[in-house]
């Protein structure tokens, strides 16, 4: 209102014809109902764009929990498995015992050793979920023939969630043997988790083929419809912890080095 004013008095005349009045006072009203409509669709873009972001959030969380559901048939197909294998050794080993086939019952308890020693869960922590998070992909990482050599240090207690670390080191170590899988050969996975006084550090070494691509904030980009829900967490986990990741790539190898702080949240 006040720039139609000016612009009245701009030229130096005392009078204006209603005509000019009206339109120099028309101008600040079309630039207000201009900004109006920009503001407006600016906040529907804005909200759209949310609705999209929730949409795919919920695909891919809707993708992960038909994974874990699928993991968990495997899980327990293999238990029965497992069992009656178990129940088919016992049956073997009483039917070696009462032949008095003594040779025959011991190679069968030293076969059943070897494949027990390679299943169990290593102890390399004092917690049971991130041992068994890491034996699991450690062992799967030796039979696809990697090389390990993993090295853990953790107090015995840790301020740390052990079910976030956990999820965390899976989800990690998952990347890691899938991008080892697609080189189509060997080599070393190397794991390294270590506490250094409120500080942990997370290091994970492995075979890749592809280029590793960052965005902005120094993380992996998602190239893969559906998925993502890694680096998500990833991020989440930095967030709580106050800490950061740095993934470099040099001669066919990906480094993730992760560093946060283990005190109390």
């Amino acid at each position: 209102m006040v720039a139609g004013f000016v612009t009245l008095i701009a030229d130096a005349a005392l009078w204006h014809s209603w005509e000019e009045r009206i339109g120099r006072l028309l101008l600040p009203v079309a630039f207000f109902l201009s900004y109006h409509y920009i503001l407006g669709t600016s906040r529907l873009l804005y909200n759209n764009e949310n609705i999209r972001r929730r949409s795919e959030l919920q695909q891919r969380e809707i993708a992960w929990l038909q994974e874990e559901q699928q993991r968990v048939a495997d899980s327990r197909q293999q238990a029965q498995q497992q069992q009656e294998n178990l129940l088919h050794t016992y049956e073997k080993l009483q039917e070696y015992i009462e032949g008095d086939r003594i040779s025959d019952a011991l190679a069968l308890i030293s076969q059943q050793e070897k494949i027990l020693a390679s299943s169990a869960v290593r102890p390399y922590t004092d917690s049971p979920i991130l041992n068994a998070a890491i034996s699991i992909y450690l062992r799967r990482a030796e039979v696809m023939g990697l090389t390990v050599a993993a090295k853990v240090n953790l107090p015995k207690e840790l301020h740390t969630s052990e079910d976030e670390l956990a999820v965390l080191i899976s989800n990690l170590l998952e990347n890691a043997l899938k991008a080892a899988a697609e080189t189509g050969r060997g080599g070393e996975l190397s794991f390294i988790l270590q506490h250094i006084d409120d500080q942990c550090v997370l290091e994970i070494t492995n075979p890749c083929c592809t280029v590793l691509r960052l965005d902005k904030d120094g993380l992996p980009k998602t190239t893969r419809k559906g998925h993502g829900l890694g680096m998500m967490s990833l991020r989440n986990f930095l967030k709580r912890y106050h800490g950061y990741a740095d993934f470099t790539q040099e001669r066919g190898t990906v480094c993730v080095s992760l560093y946060w702080e283990d005190t109390p949240c």
